[in-house]
């Protein structure tokens, strides 16, 4: 079972890595402002989309210096989970107040959907990235009804790439 959990990980980054080329392409053919960039950052997380502990890569787009959106995926070795994440950011300058929500696969004796919600606050410096956030989700699996359950979330980060 571990080795289909593992090729299924493989295929889901394979397949997020060339949706986000494609959608690069397409927007460079449409003549996108130069005021759009955007930032690729690496994510570790307590709480929030991975339950325990996560890893995961974001790429933020920013317009005109300020956070609009970011598209986040990542996986949890502890939970044997990954999960994906779109989030809109509203504030200016580092201080941000942002809502989002994403689906997580998690495998506990069968394999579970979790669709999470966040409302939380992001800070971001040139050299570090801080978050908090109310997660709560939705289970849906494991062969009971589904249940919402209120969870939490912290993440720290560092900004690896902008263009």
């Amino acid at each position: 079972m571990k080795q289909s959990i593992l090729i299924f990980i493989v295929l889901y980054f394979s397949v997020s890595a060339l949706c986000q080329n494609s959608l690069e392409l397409n927007q460079n053919s449409y003549n996108v402002k130069s005021s759009v960039k955007k930032q690729i950052n690496l994510l570790g997380e307590v709480g929030g989309n991975g339950l325990l502990f996560s890893f995961g890569l974001e790429q933020a787009k920013y317009e005109y210096n300020v956070l609009k959106n970011t598209i986040r995926c990542g996986f949890s070795i502890f939970e044997y989970s990954i999960f994906g994440e779109y989030n809109i950011n509203f504030g200016k300058n580092k201080n941000y107040f942002e809502l989002g929500a994403g689906p997580t696969l998690h495998y506990d004796q069968g394999l579970n959907l979790l669709v999470f919600g966040r409302i939380g606050y992001r800070y971001i410096s040139d050299r570090f990235i801080f978050r908090a956030g109310f997660t709560p989700f939705l289970l849906i699996g494991n062969g009971s009804s589904p249940y919402l359950r209120p969870h939490f979330g912290m993440t720290l980060g560092i900004p690896l790439k902008r263009n």
